[in-house]
């Protein structure tokens, strides 16, 4: 082989190598782009989801199979899924998972908080931190706050006014004008009630069903 046919030959692997390195590396930076973006649109889709009420899982693999722990199964139970597009789309998938997987744990927990076991283990948790002896009370759970309007709609019932020094007549009320905090919150009443008697010594807990948080609290006197 002369030198002009071994030079031809070089020049031609040269040109023909440059572009397909070119392309390799095109490649390998769009994939690169794209995972980066997948996870950094993966939050912002998952909170749209929550926010929409479309909440779904995001699948694939073998069986389609949920991308997620054992351990959550039990949390994504009757939620739907939807397929990954493709392998690239991995990181964005488990992290869209993560971030709904726990949305629904934190909504399940507060779920059971607000169950009637739930409520009454706030009311006497707060009870306990206000220094009152459980054992020595006896805890109610007001079935749709009946006690508590029954109460504070009771005529004859009357209260001393330090200021005048005279007994006043209360006025016929409910709960949401006695206590304004009240008012449009989804709210359940407990009656803490000393099993002796005893004039005051008493307590109401509210508790907010849809955040599991106390309201207020009143002490009797």
């Amino acid at each position: 082989m002369n030198k002009s046919l071994i030079i031809i030959v070089i020049m031609l692997t040269v040109v023909f190598s440059i572009p397909l390195l070119g392309y390799g590396q095109a490649n390998q930076t769009e994939f690169t782009k794209q995972n980066r973006r997948g996870v950094a649109f993966a939050e912002s889709d998952a909170k749209q989801a929550i926010k929409e009420g479309k909440i779904y899982i995001i699948s694939g693999g073998e069986g389609n199979e949920p991308l997620v722990n054992e351990a959550d199964l039990g949390t994504i139970e009757g939620i739907p899924s939807k397929s990954i597009g493709c392998t690239g789309d991995f990181k964005y998938a488990k992290k869209f998972n993560e971030i709904v997987i726990q949305y629904l744990k934190q909504n399940k927990a507060l779920s059971e908080d607000l169950s009637r076991e739930g409520v009454l283990r706030i009311a006497t948790d707060k009870a306990k931190e206000l220094g009152y002896k459980l054992e020595e009370m006896n805890v109610t759970y007001d079935d749709g706050n009946k006690k508590i309007k029954e109460h504070l709609t009771r005529s004859g019932i009357s209260t001393y006014n330090k200021k005048t020094k005279t007994w006043e007549k209360n006025l016929p009320t409910t709960p949401e004008k006695e206590y304004p905090e009240l008012a449009g919150r989804n709210y359940q009443a407990v009656y803490c009630a000393p099993k002796k008697m005893q004039l005051g010594g008493d307590l109401w807990v509210f508790i907010d069903k849809d955040t599991g948080k106390v309201i207020r609290y009143i002490r009797g006197k």
